[in-house]
């Protein structure tokens, strides 16, 4: 189980206000997710489920954008789905909590709540998360090798 966290917690990104989150788009092929759009309704349903449940839903996900490189050295802007670790963030500003013991409780709370509404659902929670078995930087590895052999073999 310290594996499948630490491949989670390796994809773990902070904002510049320190903010905890992960990326739909870097979570999706550790989930075994091939194609985004697959994955896009997953993120969807998700947002469906934490409403049904009577939580904001902007307190838990934000529509981000990215920019990503075109062939033509142009680029383009991508939507994706940042999901927020620290959805106590919001409910810590709305409930004016300052104290850093009452931050880490709330903080705590509202992980057992997405964990048991995971559970509740029939999901798997992040930490029964199966463990790849390589690394995305290592799979990117691989595929720039295979693009690059595939290259080479079309010029001969």
């Amino acid at each position: 189980m310290k594996e499948q966290h630490h491949s989670f917690e390796a994809l773990k990104q902070k904002s510049e206000s320190g903010q905890e989150y992960w990326s739909a788009r870097d979570l999706a092929p550790i989930l075994e997710y091939r194609d985004w759009r697959n994955f896009g309704k997953v993120i969807r349903k998700a947002m469906q489920a934490c409403e049904a449940s009577d939580h904001a839903v902007s307190d838990h996900f934000v529509e981000a954008t990215k920019m990503v490189p075109l062939g033509s050295g142009s680029q383009r802007e991508l939507a994706a789905n940042l999901f927020r670790a620290t959805q106590a963030e919001e409910k810590l500003r709305r409930d004016n909590i300052q104290n850093k013991g009452h931050a880490n409780q709330t903080h705590f709370d509202v992980g057992q709540k997405v964990r048991q509404t995971i559970e509740d659902l029939g999901g798997t929670k992040p930490e029964d998360l199966p463990t790849p078995d390589k690394s995305i930087k290592q799979l990117e590895t691989a595929t720039k090798k295979l693009g690059k052999k595939d290259k080479q073999e079309s010029k001969e």
